[in-house]
């Protein structure tokens, strides 16, 4: 339901039930699941949509950190997670923050996928646009 109301515009109604099935979640699986990162995620882009970087950022860290523990420092699970924090940092003009996890979604990109993997090519070209910002 909380994809649905987000992709109708209904911010506001997809968070209530992003929550509610985070709850369900943590209180089926624990804090820690794996299973709570997608809705995890999925708070935090319909934050980021609405111009709310600093509490979506909490949701994505919430998710990388499980993901890091639970799936490992080099898991593919990271690229998406790491990228979107990479946005929201170069939105907000933390360039060198940026930068660092744009390079994290490339080496996760370029050893999970190889080096013309899409992803990787695109994390090159943020990562080489990033620089030149933070000079």
């Amino acid at each position: 339901m909380g994809q649905l109301c987000s992709a109708l515009h209904k911010r506001d109604e997809a968070l209530r039930y992003f929550h509610q099935a985070l709850h369900v979640l943590e209180v089926k699986f624990g804090r820690e699941h794996p299973a709570v990162c997608d809705v995890l995620d999925h708070i935090a882009e319909t934050l980021q949509e609405v111009d709310k970087g600093e509490e979506a950022l909490a949701f994505y860290m919430r998710s990388m950190h499980i993901k890091e523990q639970r799936l490992g420092l080099d898991s593919p699970a990271l690229a998406d997670v790491c990228y979107n924090i990479a946005q929201i940092h170069a939105q907000q003009g933390q360039y060198a923050l940026a930068l660092q996890f744009i390079e994290r979604v490339y080496h996760i990109a370029r050893e999970s996928f190889g080096e013309q993997h899409p992803l990787a090519l695109e994390a090159k070209e943020k990562m080489q646009a990033l620089q030149k910002l933070g000079k």
